[in-house]
């Protein structure tokens, strides 16, 4: 992707700017590294197949079983993403969008090593291809 010698973190930025995902990175107190990631998804509940689908403008589609009643299908997004992305079901959070079929839907990461970000860099990037 880019040399070894490159902070992890511009990497990620670099990975991602193009499909207009938006990259948040702070340091907190306690020198833990966080890093949110937005994710502007359409989503279609009620399909016979779930999965995902990266259209050529960037627009990412999700395609899930549960139907759109009583918060099912927003669950299951939340559980299909902690799936994909290797983070537990409280590190996701829907932002906007909880009665709509466009969300925007924030993944928190805590980094303590460079090998975490990696991890998640791979992730993320084999989750948006």
């Amino acid at each position: 992707m880019t040399s070894s010698n490159k902070n992890p973190f511009l990497c990620l930025v670099d990975a991602f700017l193009s499909r207009d995902v938006k990259v948040q990175y702070k340091e907190a107190f306690n020198k833990s590294t966080f890093l949110a990631i937005i994710l502007e998804l359409q989503i279609r509940p009620g399909a016979k197949i779930q999965g995902i689908k990266i259209l050529e403008t960037g627009e990412i589609k999700v395609s899930l079983r549960a139907r759109a009643v009583e918060g099912e299908a927003n669950l299951a997004l939340m559980k299909f993403l902690s799936k994909e992305l290797g983070v537990s079901l409280s590190q996701i959070g829907i932002i906007s969008g909880v009665k709509s079929r466009s969300k925007r839907v924030q993944i928190n990461y805590e980094l303590k090593a460079q090998k975490n970000v990696l991890f998640y860099l791979q992730k993320l990037n084999s989750f948006l291809h």
